[in-house]
């Protein structure tokens, strides 16, 4: 067996450069990863080599503690990747 395909992730750009994209995934749909308890954390860029004990350590706690309490109050942007539900008017 051999991988054929593969991704990149390219993250967007903040003030302090790329954002990571970090937190847990919610599984809305059957065909994409089978269970619902999925956390990711990529996109660091190379300021991962400086950042990523740090987002990590955040990560473990937000799975240990089975919520993104700990993320969201150190990171505010930290859930910028996820759709946001849109407006009605």
């Amino acid at each position: 067996d051999r991988m054929t395909t593969g991704v990149r992730l390219q993250s967007n750009r903040g003030s302090f450069g790329r954002m990571p994209i970090i937190g847990r995934y919610n599984n809305t749909s059957n065909t994409a990863i089978g269970h619902n308890n999925c956390w990711i954390f990529t996109g660091l860029s190379s300021r991962g080599l400086i950042y990523h004990g740090l987002f990590g350590r955040w990560l473990a706690d937000s799975v240990l503690r089975d919520e993104e309490g700990n993320i969201r109050d150190q990171f505010p942007e930290f859930d910028w990747w996820r759709k946001k539900p849109k407006q009605k008017t």
